[in-house]
């Protein structure tokens, strides 16, 4: 049988205690692809709160660990960005060093599976759209900032006293 990470991902704190809603949707669907196509679950992995540009989760960082002591042979995510929206990390791994290690990556919802010839290309493009992404949010929330300033807004976290 073959044996899968299954790794979540999301950048958004959830203000409860409990886990956020699409980590636990992460965690269904990834579970049931799992089950549907014969894969033996090693471990789910779960950063909650970071960004796809960190390279620093510590989750994810177990799993590229325990990736390197041959624990599982495939690495199951939603889409390639809950894996990482860093470009360089991407071909790095999915391109490069999975490969070699013989680990197979697969995006269920973007149809990314490296075990496919001519794969390469629409990985590549994914991680240059993914990576834009995060550029583009940044900007757009510097640019709110910007203009709430300008107009005499508060742009605080508490609210001022006085």
């Amino acid at each position: 049988m073959k044996k899968a990470a299954l790794y979540c991902r999301i950048s958004v704190e959830d203000k409860s205690n409990y886990e956020s809603e699409s980590i636990k949707n992460q965690k269904i669907l990834l579970q049931k692809y799992a089950k549907d196509n014969s894969f033996e679950i090693y471990k789910i992995y779960c950063d909650e709160d970071y960004s796809g540009l960190d390279n620093e989760r510590p989750q994810f960082k177990q799993m590229i660990e325990d990736s390197n002591k041959k624990l599982f042979d495939t690495i199951i995510c939603k889409n390639q960005s809950r894996f990482t929206r860093d470009i360089s990390t991407a071909d790095k791994y999915l391109n490069v060093i999975f490969p070699q290690m013989g680990i197979r990556f697969i995006g269920i919802v973007d149809n990314i599976d490296t075990s496919v010839k001519n794969g390469k290309r629409i990985r590549q493009i994914n991680s240059l759209v993914n990576e834009w992404y995060c550029e583009e949010i940044s900007e757009n929330i510097r640019s709110v900032f910007k203009r709430k300033m300008e107009t005499g807004l508060f742009i605080g976290t508490y609210a001022p006293y006085g």
